[in-house]
C-alpha cells in the first residue's frame, strides 16, 4: 500500500470509535484540502503531499475528545459564505441555513430593506443576507463583545458591510431605528433536552446560545416580538427559528399581540420556523 494511502487508512481507523468509516473518510479529505491543498480528486490522481504529523496528531486528539470538527478546522460553510468559528461560538445548523434561503427567496426582489439580526452569534444570518441582498442595509447584534468582534471579522472575510452592535435582548437592549425585516435564531433548547444531546454539543458549544431559561422558555421571543410590534413599520416581517416543543407557547404569545403569523416546517417535517407580520392599516 502506498504510504499516503496507509496514512489515510490509519486516520480513518483511529476515528472509528467516534465516527463511521464514511464520516471519518469525509473528515480526512476536509482536513487534507485545508492543510495540504489537495482535494479528493487530486488525491486519487496520486498528487504527493507530506503531512505535518504534529498537526494531524492534534487534529485526531481533538476529534477523539468529541470536539466539533468545525472548531478544529476553525470555519464552516453557510450557504455561499464562509464563517470563522471557535469554541464558545454556536455552530450554524442546517436548519438555520434553510431559514436563510427561505428569507432570501421571499425578499430577493425587494428594495429598501433594513434588516436586523438579533442574537447573531457568528453572524451567519446577517452576513448571508448582506451577501445575497447587496442593496439591503444589515445590522447584527449580540450581547457578548467577543461575538461582536467575530461578526465584524466574518463580515470582512465575506466582503460585506454589516453594522454590528452589542445588545442584550433580556435587558431590552435593542438598536434604534425602524427595521422592516428582523430575523433571529435565539436560544431555544429546553434544559430537559440535554439528556438526548451529543457530547460534542454539550461539552463544547456555548450553553447561553443553546438553552432557554427553564422557567420561561420563550422569553427571547416575547422580548423580540414586543420590540417588533412597537418599532417596526407596517408590513414589516419578523422571522424566527423555533423549537417545535414550544410552538403552543409561542402561539399564545403572538395571539395576544394581534400580529399576523404562520408556522412553517423544515426539511425534516418539523415545525421549525415562524413568520410574523405587522398588519397593514386601512382598507
Amino acid at each position: 500500500m502506498h504510504p499516503q494511502e496507509t496514512f489515510r487508512q490509519d486516520f480513518i481507523k483511529r476515528l472509528r470509535e467516534r465516527f463511521s468509516p464514511s464520516e471519518a473518510d469525509w473528515l480526512f479529505f476536509l482536513f487534507l484540502e485545508k492543510y495540504c491543498g489537495i482535494g479528493r480528486a487530486d488525491y486519487f490522481r496520486g498528487k504527493h503531499f507530506i503531512p505535518d504529523k504534529v498537526k494531524w496528531k492534534n487534529i485526531l486528539k481533538r476529534l477523539l475528545d468529541n470536539e466539533p470538527w468545525q472548531y478544529v478546522i476553525g470555519e464552516v460553510n453557510f450557504g455561499n459564505i464562509l464563517l470563522k468559528v471557535r469554541p464558545g461560538v454556536l455552530i450554524p445548523r442546517p436548519e438555520t441555513e434553510e431559514l436563510a434561503y427561505l428569507i432570501l427567496n421571499k425578499f430577493k426582489a425587494h428594495k429598501n430593506l433594513h434588516i436586523l439580526d438579533l442574537a447573531s452569534g457568528s453572524g451567519a444570518l446577517a452576513i448571508f443576507l448582506a451577501k445575497n441582498l447587496p442593496q439591503a442595509q444589515v445590522t447584527a447584534t449580540d450581547y457578548r463583545q467577543d461575538l461582536v468582534r467575530l461578526i465584524k471579522t466574518n463580515a470582512r472575510l465575506n466582503r460585506v458591510k454589516t453594522n454590528v452592535f452589542p445588545g442584550d435582548i433580556l435587558n431590552d437592549e435593542f438598536p434604534s431605528g425602524r427595521f422592516n425585516l428582523i430575523v433571529s435564531n435565539p436560544p431555544y433548547v429546553l434544559p430537559a433536552q440535554k439528556q438526548s444531546m451529543h457530547p460534542r454539543v454539550l461539552n463544547y458549544e456555548p450553553h447561553d446560545a443553546l438553552f432557554a431559561p427553564e422557567n420561561n422558555p420563550v422569553i427571547f421571543y416575547k422580548k423580540i416580538i414586543r420590540y417588533f410590534k412597537k418599532t417596526s413599520p407596517e408590513n414589516a416581517h419578523l422571522f424566527f427559528e423555533i423549537n417545535p416543543l414550544t410552538i403552543n407557547l409561542l402561539e399564545e404569545t403572538i395571539k395576544e399581540t394581534g400580529l399576523i403569523y404562520r408556522f412553517m416546517k423544515d426539511l425534516q417535517n418539523k415545525w421549525r420556523f415562524l413568520e410574523v407580520k405587522n398588519k397593514k392599516t386601512g382598507p
